[in-house]
C-alpha cells in the first residue's frame, strides 16, 4: 500500500498532511498578501474649493475665499507669486479668508 521511495524504504508523508500543509502555506501566503496590500494607501479624491485672485494694481492682489462644498476642509492657504511663496503670517489684514495685501 505505500510507495517505494528513493532510499528503498515505504515512509512518506501521508496525503492528508500533504494537503494540510498546502493549504496552510496557500492561507500564510495569502494573508501576507493581504497584509501587503492594505498598507498602501489609496488615492483621495479631490475637493473643490473656490478662491479667485485679482490683480489691482502693481504692488497689489486681492485674494478672496468663497467658500464651496468642501470649504470645511480647508485650513489654510499658501500663496505664491512668480513660484516664490509668500508669508501671510506677516499681512495682518488677513483674517476670515478675505484679505487684499501687497506684495
Amino acid at each position: 500500500m505505500g510507495r517505494d521511495f528513493a532510499g528503498g524504504g515505504k515512509e512518506g508523508v501521508s496525503a492528508v498532511i500533504g494537503v494540510i500543509l498546502t493549504v496552510a502555506a496557500t492561507v500564510v501566503i495569502a494573508a501576507v498578501l493581504l497584509a501587503w496590500i492594505g498598507a498602501f494607501n489609496l488615492p483621495q479624491p479631490p475637493h473643490a474649493v473656490l478662491v479667485t485672485a485679482k490683480h489691482i494694481n502693481s504692488t497689489h492682489i486681492e485674494v478672496i475665499f468663497m467658500g464651496g462644498p468642501d470649504s470645511d476642509l480647508v485650513n489654510g492657504l499658501n500663496l505664491s507669486v512668480d513660484a516664490l511663496p509668500i508669508d501671510l503670517s506677516s499681512f495682518p489684514e488677513f483674517r476670515d479668508g478675505i484679505v487684499g495685501f501687497g506684495i
